[in-house]
């Protein structure tokens, strides 16, 4: 669900990133997809963007425009990479498709989309993420979203075994201290859960 995100504090933006991505830990590159959600509050004004994306990094993020997403909507991504030069999981993969669901209002759009230069999908990880992301090069302060959960996290390489989110490393994200929690609540469900400076 997507969260309905608060500023910690007055006159700033505040950004958080929900997304899903294949490589990204220990890879220089990531492949990914999800919703961002940006938050400004002027005493008891409070603005709010709110929007889908994609992006194969180290390229910008594309933002998908014809896919309304609003605070409260469930949303479905499955993201798909084909057999690449490697062996298994998409490794060595160029290009890629994200399929994105609102289940609230029913609509759907799919996007095929590719790696920049010569990057290629490493396939040595699958991630399901609640993060600030970098803003204009620089790190932006993660907004209060109270909590995400992560729903069916598996992934399904062309051979061998899936990955199930929940049985997977847990990172915090850091910021003077721990802003963001991860929990495994099960083999295929993770929590994300704001843990940072709560809006006076």
């Amino acid at each position: 669900m997507i969260p309905n995100v608060d500023a910690p504090t007055q006159n700033q933006w505040y950004y958080c990133a929900s997304w899903i991505g294949i490589d990204g830990d220990g890879s220089g590159d990531v492949c990914q997809a999800g919703v961002e959600c940006d938050v400004f509050r002027s005493g008891g004004s409070i603005s709010r963007n709110i929007y889908a994306w994609h992006e194969w990094y180290p390229a910008p993020e594309v933002q998908i425009t014809n896919l309304s997403v609003n605070a409260g909507d469930m949303i479905t991504a499955v993201l798909c990479t084909p057999q690449g030069a490697g062996a298994g999981g998409g490794a060595g993969s160029t290009t890629a498709t994200i399929y994105i669901t609102n289940r609230t209002t029913g609509a759907t759009v799919s996007y095929n989309f590719s790696a920049p230069g010569s990057t290629k999908l490493v396939g040595n990880s699958a991630e399901w993420i609640v993060e600030a992301p970098q803003v204009n090069g620089a790190q932006s302060a993660i907004a209060d979203y109270g909590q995400v959960f992560f729903d069916v996290c598996e992934g399904y390489p062309t051979s061998g075994a899936a990955v199930n989110g929940g049985t997977g490393d847990n990172i915090n994200l850091t910021s003077g201290g721990i802003v963001s929690q991860g929990f495994l609540v099960s083999q295929t469900v993770v929590e994300c859960l704001y843990s940072g400076l709560l809006p006076a």
